[in-house]
Formats: structure tokens, C-alpha cells, sequence
């Protein structure tokens, strides 16, 4: 038996350690018997380094937490049992089962035993996760008939200006900025992580073209990590500053457009006087500024609150519904699939047609094209 935090059982690379507390940490094994020169030292070193990025925080946090649940619930069922390498599978059919209870959804018990997979990769071990017994219920699992998630509506162009309108012009500082904010993750169809990780160096309104844009850095995030949307960018005005991630461009819209991006952002920025720091940090009052950054939860709370506000139940509505509602206006306004994918971030059409998939059987309908006036004009010689 032995200890599922004990470091000698983790050969992985320093920075995987943080996914087992406690766990001392230890030099990383560098094959020596390879290394000949100074190149294949170096070598060895950035494969060390490209080893130890293979997940982002964000995932390794998940991966944390996940562990910890496993651990507790073994505590709890097993007071008396440790947890060996590798762990019984039987025990992990339990827990799977446990799981099911409890009324956790497939996809939620799938990222439990990805956590397990992911700890018995850093012990060295093979996963318990191919056993047949576990294979087979892990099948069973997969055939389970659940209840369907309630998908959030999206607030196309026309809904969502409506809103804007029924509220009418924003009064308050949190009026202000959840404009803003509405605005901006609409416009430019930006996730909520994107969108809360702005700060205020990365927008500026320029004049392009005689219109005025508002340029806006988005970048790189764990969601779009490999993405190849994204490019090494320079500042020219800062010589050695540079980043990663995609510049976008917002114009402004016609006339005093309630959905206008660089109208809003511009009236929070003036309203708010900030010159640095996160772009929506919290508030203290409405009057007062926090210096924290709000989370990807509060563009959801925005959504709702404006959703509420407009006499709507906020209940059928998320962020998601801003990003979604973009997609399926430009398709319904027959822009091209291509121009919305670059927009969005999106790596290839069909992440675009995940939104777009109900116009798109309406229009390639078989059907509305075996009615078209042309089909039924040869199938009833109507003349």
C-alpha cells in the first residue's frame, strides 16, 4: 500500500507536481546517458519544457480538484483502505457508480476518471481505465439515455436591440459598463473569458476609413490555445513588447445604433476614467471601483440582468446566448461562413455550423427544393 501523495511516486516534471499537494518537489529525470554536447543538453531541457506544458492551469486545477474528490470518497467508503498504484479497478467501478447516484452527468463522471488517467500517467503506471470489466461498464455508462440540457436562447440582433431599446439610455456606473459589456461580447462574439481578460491598453477607438473602429487585442486564452487564429504580435509604439493573440476590428454601427460597440465601450472608458488595469473590473459602488478583475461568471449575471430588465425570463439566457446570437444573425443575413469564422476564432466551418445548423436545413431542404417553383413546374407541366 502506499501513499497517493508521496513525491517518489511522481517522476513528471516539476510543474505537474502542483497536481498532488504536499507533494515535495523534485528534479525532473533527464535521460544523461543521451547527452553527448551542449546542444543535446539544451535539447533535452526544452523537451523537458515542452513535457511539463501539456495541460494548461486551468485543466491542472480541474484535474486537482477532481483527485481530491476521488481521495475524500475513497475516505469515506474505505476508512481503513490507502490507495495503491494502480488503483483497483473495481474500486473506480464503485465510484463510477456512486457517481450515477448521485445524478452526475456522463460528461461530468467522464472528467472524474480523466483526473484518475491523468494520475496514473505521472506515477508511471498503466491506467486502470482499460481494464475490460471497467471498459464494459464505462459502455454501459455511455448507453445511458439523460435527460436533455436546457439550451440557451440566442439573442439575434433584433432581440437583443429591442432590449437595449426597452431599457433605454443607462443611468448608473453598473449600467454603463454591463453595456458595455453586453455590447462588446456581442459585437465581437468574443467568449466570457476573452472578454473579462481585456484590460483597458488592449481597445482603442480609431479612425479607419473616416469611421471610427474600435480595435480591440484579444489575447490568447486556455480555450483557444492552439487555436490558429492567433499570431506573435509587436506593439510598435512599445519596441520589445509583444504578445500573443489576433487584433479585431468593431465598426461603429449606423445612426445611434443601441448595439454599438465602440458607442458603449467609448461612454464606459469616459465614464469610468480608467487608464489601466482590467477593462470590466468589479465595483464597489456606483460610484467606486474595485481592482479586481470580475469573472466569466458576471457576463452571464450582465446578460440576465438586461434580460430582466427588458420584461424577458432571464432563466432561458446565458453568455453563450451573445456569441450564439451573433452567429446565427450574420448567417441569417447570408454573410459568408468564412468571414464568421474569422470573426469568431472559429478553426474551421463547421464549429460555425454548430449554430447555424437549423437555417442551414432550411435552406438546403429536400423538401423545399422538391417544391421549388421549378421542380413543380416540370412535375405538373404547368405552363
Amino acid at each position: 500500500m502506499i501513499d497517493p501523495y508521496a513525491p517518489e511516486l511522481l517522476p513528471a516534471p516539476r510543474a505537474q507536481l502542483a497536481l498532488f499537494p504536499g507533494a515535495a518537489a523534485a528534479p525532473c529525470s533527464i535521460p544523461t546517458h543521451l547527452i553527448e554536447t551542449d546542444a543535446l543538453a539544451a535539447a533535452t531541457a526544452e523537451a523537458m519544457r515542452l513535457r511539463d506544458d501539456d495541460l494548461s492551469e486551468t485543466t491542472r486545477e480541474h484535474y486537482v480538484s477532481d483527485w481530491r474528490h476521488f481521495v475524500r470518497w475513497v475516505a469515506r467508503a474505505y476508512p481503513d483502505r490507502q490507495i495503491s498504484a494502480p488503483v483497483d479497478p473495481a474500486l473506480i467501478g464503485l465510484y463510477i457508480g456512486a457517481l450515477r447516484l448521485r445524478g452526475l452527468a456522463k460528461s461530468t463522471i467522464s472528467h472524474h476518471l480523466l483526473a484518475i488517467q491523468y494520475a496514473h500517467r505521472l506515477w508511471g503506471v498503466e491506467s486502470p481505465l482499460l481494464d475490460p470489466d471497467l471498459r464494459q461498464l464505462r459502455r454501459g455508462l455511455a448507453r445511458q439515455i439523460e435527460r436533455p440540457r436546457r439550451a440557451t436562447n440566442a439573442l439575434v440582433i433584433e432581440e437583443a436591440t429591442a432590449m437595449l431599446t426597452a431599457i433605454g439610455t443607462p443611468r448608473s456606473l453598473a449600467d454603463v459598463r454591463d453595456r458595455a459589456i453586453f455590447t462588446l461580447a456581442w459585437c465581437s462574439a468574443l467568449r466570457s473569458a476573452n472578454v473579462v481578460a481585456l484590460d483597458v491598453d488592449d481597445v482603442h477607438i480609431v479612425e479607419l476609413d473616416g469611421q471610427r473602429v474600435l480595435e480591440v487585442l484579444v489575447r490568447r486564452c486556455k480555450v483557444d490555445r492552439e487555436s490558429g487564429n492567433h499570431r506573435l504580435l509587436f506593439d510598435p509604439e512599445q519596441l520589445g513588447r509583444e504578445t500573443i493573440g489576433r487584433r479585431m476590428y468593431l465598426p461603429a454601427l449606423p445612426g445611434e445604433h443601441p448595439m454599438c460597440a465602440v458607442r458603449a465601450v467609448g461612454a464606459w472608458l469616459e465614464r469610468s476614467a480608467l487608464t489601466s488595469g482590467p477593462l470590466f473590473p468589479s465595483l464597489k459602488s456606483d460610484r467606486s471601483i474595485g481592482e479586481s478583475r470580475i469573472g466569466k461568471k458576471a457576463v452571464a449575471n450582465v446578460v440576465k440582468r438586461i434580460v430582466s430588465a427588458a420584461g424577458r425570463d432571464p432563466r432561458a439566457y446565458a453568455a453563450h446566448s451573445l456569441r450564439r446570437g451573433f452567429v446565427t444573425s450574420a448567417d441569417a443575413a447570408g454573410v459568408r461562413k468564412a468571414l464568421i469564422r474569422n470573426h469568431g476564432g472559429w478553426k474551421d466551418d463547421r464549429s460555425v455550423s454548430v449554430y447555424t445548423r437549423i437555417q442551414d436545413n432550411v435552406r438546403e431542404n429536400a423538401l423545399r427544393a422538391m417544391f421549388s417553383p421549378r421542380i413543380v413546374s416540370s412535375l405538373f407541366d404547368i405552363r
